[in-house]
C-alpha cells in the first residue's frame, strides 16, 4: 500500500502559499466589475507556480488559469481572505485571522484544510458554467 508523504503534497501547498504571498506583498487591485485579479497579476502569479499554465503573454482572464482560479476560490471559501474596498472604492484581498491560523498549520494540516474546503464548499458546477 502506498503511503502519502509530504513530497506528494508540497507542490500544491507551496503553490497556494505563493499565491497568498503574492496578494499580501503586492496588494493587487481586483477588478471593479467581477472582483477578480487582472491579467498582468495572473500572468505574474502563474510564472511563480509549480503547476503553471504555459502562456507567453498576459492575455488571459482568471478562468483560463485553472490552478489560480481554484486557489483564488479556496482562499475565499476557506475564509482566509475577504474582498474589502478602500476609501477610493478599490477592492483588495484582505487576510483574516483564519489566515494567521492557517499559517500556523504544518504542511499536512494545510493540505487537509484545502482539501476539506474544496470538498465541502467548492461549487464545481458553477466553475463549469463559467467555462461555457
Amino acid at each position: 500500500m502506498y503511503r502519502v508523504s509530504e513530497k506528494d503534497i508540497s507542490a500544491s501547498v507551496n503553490d497556494f502559499t505563493v499565491f497568498c504571498d503574492f496578494v499580501e506583498e503586492t496588494k493587487p487591485v481586483l477588478s471593479k466589475r467581477r472582483g477578480v485579479l487582472g491579467k498582468n497579476d495572473l500572468f505574474e502569479i502563474n510564472s511563480l507556480l509549480y503547476y503553471k499554465k504555459e502562456v507567453d503573454a498576459p492575455n488571459y482572464q482568471l478562468e483560463s488559469y485553472p490552478v489560480i482560479n481554484l486557489i483564488f476560490n479556496l482562499a475565499l471559501l476557506g475564509r482566509l481572505y475577504v474582498k474589502a474596498a478602500d476609501e477610493k472604492g478599490n477592492v483588495y484581498f484582505t487576510k483574516t485571522i483564519r489566515k494567521d491560523e492557517f499559517d500556523a498549520l504544518n504542511i499536512c494540516e494545510k493540505y487537509a484544510f484545502l482539501l476539506e474546503t474544496f470538498w465541502t464548499r467548492y461549487d464545481i458546477e458553477e466553475t463549469i458554467r463559467g467555462f461555457e
